[in-house]
């Protein structure tokens, strides 16, 4: 084999590697894009999350007296606490709602529907084949 015959090989064999290497080093590149995006989504939620915590520690929780307050209150409370933890979870769009959160525990075999209105705010509907465990006035001071 001549001189030249080799000079060729040798540089059809690095011709190769470069593009071999311009391969990887674009998917190298792609990654850290997505990485960077990924990291924007974090820091983002970091900072959203620390704000909830923030502002849960200002809120003043509700604590019932179980021997003074009505049970029906106590009940009604909780119920509409629950639609609102759903609805928050629902429009913050971080996982379904069904599946963070279910109302759907087996009292009533339903499922609550909460919808944005319009003219009405915030509407919450409870699609079920059976009665929900409370009575009426219970149920509507949940709701309403």
């Amino acid at each position: 084999m001549g001189l030249a015959a080799l000079q060729l090989r040798d540089r059809s064999l690095a011709v190769e590697r470069n593009q071999k290497l311009r391969c990887s080093i674009g998917g190298y590149v792609d990654l850290v894009c997505k990485l960077q995006q990924l990291t924007k989504k974090y820091t983002a939620q970091e900072r959203e999350i620390s704000e909830c915590a923030s502002q849960a520690h200002t809120m003043h929780h509700k604590f019932w007296d179980l021997l003074a307050n009505a049970d029906e209150e106590i009940f009604a409370d909780q119920l509409a606490a629950v639609a609102r933890l759903r609805l928050e979870l629902q429009q913050r769009g971080y996982q379904l709602p069904t599946t963070a959160l279910s109302v759907n525990w087996g009292l009533s075999r339903g499922h609550m529907m909460v919808k944005q209105d319009g003219n009405n705010g915030v509407v919450l509907e409870m699609h079920c084949g059976t009665t929900v465990p409370f009575n009426l006035d219970v149920a509507a001071r949940a709701y309403w």
